[in-house]
């Protein structure tokens, strides 16, 4: 009996883990049924010579037959995976598990009211694979919830190309190209990276880091964290529960960072009057939530109050891009966090004089319940 998960993150990654397991049953009972199946032919040709295939290389993609080696294992009635005989492709023992579908889109378009694209890449099939769900925030983009592989064969972290692609994840150049090796210190075919992602957010529990990632080819996982990542944070795994811990206080957390950012310049539109108050212009003191004191002050309802809900209704598109930019940076800043809760409050827009739109809460029906 599973203990029921808790928290959003133990939620995705108890998920994760069923389909895992319900997909290594389909695979096995698909196999022994191809197994069965499967005539046994006999061998009309010599033994096939092993083509080269390049060890370790991200996404593990198998090299493609030319056309007259494929011809040649038709002919011969050989495997057209293995190049075997006795058997066909689809029930090649040497096969590996499909890593799973390009990633797809559960909520996605503006018929959303400003949600957040939740959107996955493929599922691990492989359970001796670390995976973990982690929330992205592009610049300028809706948030992505996928999962990353934590691996420390890999020295740097990286992102797969056609996942950045698909949810058009802000890319630039990287200063000077960076050589990938294999395992045996051959360097891959696919040449050097030399595309990364523009700054994003990364999320992994509560963990917020700012950081970019290398753009490579791999197929299997959306996310590789490397030895970069995992050296950067010194995090503890438990193998066990296949959790990853880290260390209080981590020093690459973006609640740190900002911290122990440099303190802005003086507001230069300040009227001079303001000038002693000019700490209280400053968005960047709007980026951290003031500490906890001996006296701080608790919300309490009324015992049995119906708890307000709101409904869903249309928005503008100027309205939405409010909303979607409200949420990424509080999003961003930790000040919010993703919610099935049915109880909500309405919202309205105010128009700013330079022509913005402000986002206010009504929570005139939570006054009334609060004591």
């Amino acid at each position: 009996m599973m203990d029921r998960p808790t928290t959003l993150d133990a939620l995705i990654q108890r998920s994760l883990q069923i389909d895992d397991r319900l997909e290594d049953r389909r695979q096995a009972r698909d196999h022994q049924h191809s197994r069965l199946l499967a005539p046994v032919l006999p061998s009309r040709s010599t033994p096939t010579a092993e083509l080269p295939v390049e060890p370790t290389q991200l996404g593990a993609a198998r090299p493609r037959l030319s056309p007259s080696e494929k011809t040649r294992r038709r002919e011969g009635n050989l495997c057209l995976y293995c190049g075997g005989s006795g058997h066909y492709a689809r029930s090649c023992p040497k096969k590996m598990p499909v890593a799973g579908k390009p990633p797809t889109s559960v909520a996605e378009g503006p018929s959303n009211m400003g949600s957040q694209s939740m959107q996955e890449g493929p599922s691990p099939v492989e359970l001796r694979h670390l995976m973990v769900p982690v929330r992205l925030y592009p610049p300028g983009g809706p948030w992505i919830l996928t999962h990353a592989l934590v691996d420390s064969g890999a020295t740097r972290s990286y992102m797969d190309a056609a996942f950045a692609a698909h949810h058009q994840v802000p890319l630039q150049n990287k200063p000077e190209p960076v050589q990938v090796e294999a395992i045996d210190g051959r360097l891959l075919r696919s040449g050097a990276v030399t595309r990364e992602t523009q700054p994003l957010v990364l999320c992994l529990q509560q963990h917020r880091e700012v950081r970019t990632l290398d753009i490579a080819s791999m197929p299997r996982f959306p996310l590789v964290l490397g030895m970069d990542w995992l050296e950067a944070h010194n995090v503890q795994i438990d193998w066990v529960n296949r959790t990853v811990h880290f260390p209080d206080p981590c020093p690459h957390a973006l609640s740190e960072m900002l911290a122990a950012a440099p303190t802005e310049e003086a507001v230069p539109t300040l009227p001079a009057v303001y000038r002693d108050y000019q700490d209280v212009f400053k968005e960047r003191g709007a980026d951290q939530l003031p500490p906890h004191q001996s006296f701080d002050c608790g919300i309490d309802l009324q015992p049995g109050a119906p708890l307000p809900v709101s409904r869903l209704y249309s928005l503008t598109e100027p309205e939405r891009e409010a909303l979607q930019d409200f949420l990424r940076k509080n999003l961003e800043r930790g000040f919010i966090r993703p919610s099935t809760s049915p109880t909500a409050a309405p919202v309205l827009f105010v128009k700013k004089k330079c022509g913005e739109l402000h986002l206010c809460h009504d929570y005139r029906a939570l006054n009334k319940i609060t004591i």
